[in-house]
């Protein structure tokens, strides 16, 4: 992927990283009408959320959903659900209608076809908040994961989908997930990848440099192109 000007962005504290993120979204949103946010789990986006909860926009017209989630009831911590709604549907933002992937459905691949309805109708135009792993996932695309090649392809009207990793220590509530695909991201307008920490912003930069490498990152940066913007913190300063 060849980068653009300013699209990679370096912050020396988290709340320069906030106030910036804020202000080039808050460019971005509709002047009227509705739109949606997708968002992320993790540690990373959590301190933007906070600051993002107490921006006085018309929330009300704003609709929040996840990129991904475990297969756990929202009550647990380990669900995006929950990190959401504790760090980001609070403040001015808790006025934000929101869409969580955990249904009643026993598996996630038995409530697929609900879930895929529900994100065909989100309000457009759709922005993303986006994390990455050390290993490189995005979303809950994994490169070891049997069904990578699906969940990253561009299927029309196959917006979400289910997996069920199989990882080495990962406990089993956890392998279940659902996730939005190849065709939901490349349907955003504009996304927000955040990077804390030399060993992530390392293999961003590997990625980067190396496209013919077969990692989730890849798979994002060759969808997004232009449309992403990269928020890096300098973890040199030690803020993070």
């Amino acid at each position: 992927m060849k980068v653009l000007k300013g699209q990679i962005i370096f912050d020396k504290t988290l709340e320069a990283q906030n106030r910036r993120m804020i202000i080039d979204l808050a460019g971005k949103l509709p002047k009227t009408g509705r739109c949606s946010l997708l968002v992320s789990g993790g540690d990373t986006p959590q301190s933007f959320y906070n600051a993002l909860s107490q921006q006085n926009w018309p929330w009300e017209k704003i609709t929040t959903a996840l990129v991904d989630d475990r297969w756990v009831d929202p009550n647990n911590l380990a669900s995006n659900e929950n990190l959401v709604k504790r760090n980001l549907l609070i403040n001015h933002a808790k006025k934000s209608p929101f869409f969580g992937m955990k249904s009643s459905s026993s598996s996630p691949l038995l409530a697929e076809v609900s879930r895929n309805r529900i994100y065909q109708t989100l309000p457009r135009p759709l922005f993303a908040i986006l994390g990455m792993g050390v290993d490189g996932h995005i979303a809950s695309w994994f490169a070891e994961d049997e069904r990578f090649n699906t969940l990253s392809a561009y299927l029309k009207n196959n917006l979400i989908a289910s997996t069920s990793l199989k990882r080495k220590g990962l406990a089993d509530p956890y392998r279940h997930r659902m996730t939005i695909t190849g065709a939901m991201l490349s349907e955003v307008n504009s996304a927000f990848l955040i990077i804390h920490g030399e060993r992530k912003y390392n293999l961003l930069t590997k990625a980067i440099c190396n496209g013919a490498l077969d990692l989730p990152i890849n798979r994002g940066l060759e969808l997004l192109g232009p449309k992403l913007r990269i928020y890096a913190l300098d973890w040199k300063n030690g803020d993070i």
